[in-house]
C-alpha cells in the first residue's frame, strides 16, 4: 500500500507528468502562464487537500466509534468518545463547506 502512494505521490510530482496532463502549459515553452493555468491549479490544489483533510476527518470519526464501543460504559470515555465524534463530524462539515465555497469561487472566475 505504501509502494502505491509513493508511485502516485511521485506522478504527481514528475513534471513529464504534469506537462503530458497539459496542467502547466507554461513549462512547455517561453509561453507565459494564462488565468485558466492558475484556476487549473488551484483547482488540484484543491482537491487533492480536500482528499487528504477528509480522509483525516472521516478516520477521526471511526476513531470516536471505536472509542465509544471500547469505553465499557465509562462516562468519561463515553464523554471523550462523544468529544472526538463530534469535533469530528463539524470538521467534515466545514471541509465540505469549504470545497464548495472554493469550487463557486472557480466557477465564477473561469
Amino acid at each position: 500500500m505504501y509502494m502505491a502512494l509513493i508511485e502516485i505521490i511521485h506522478y504527481l510530482i514528475t513534471p513529464k507528468a504534469v506537462n503530458a496532463a497539459g496542467i502547466f502549459s507554461w513549462l512547455n515553452g517561453p509561453n507565459p502562464a494564462t488565468a485558466s493555468d492558475l484556476i487549473i491549479f488551484v483547482n488540484i490544489v484543491k482537491n487533492i487537500a480536500i482528499g487528504a483533510v477528509g480522509a483525516i476527518a472521516v478516520s477521526m470519526f471511526f476513531w470516536g466509534i471505536f472509542k465509544l464501543f471500547m469505553s465499557g460504559g465509562d462516562q468519561n470515555k463515553v464523554t471523550e468518545a462523544r468529544k472526538i465524534i463530534i469535533a469530528s463530524l463539524v470538521g467534515l462539515s466545514i471541509i465540505i463547506a469549504s470545497g464548495f465555497i472554493i469550487s463557486t469561487f472557480i466557477s465564477i472566475t473561469s
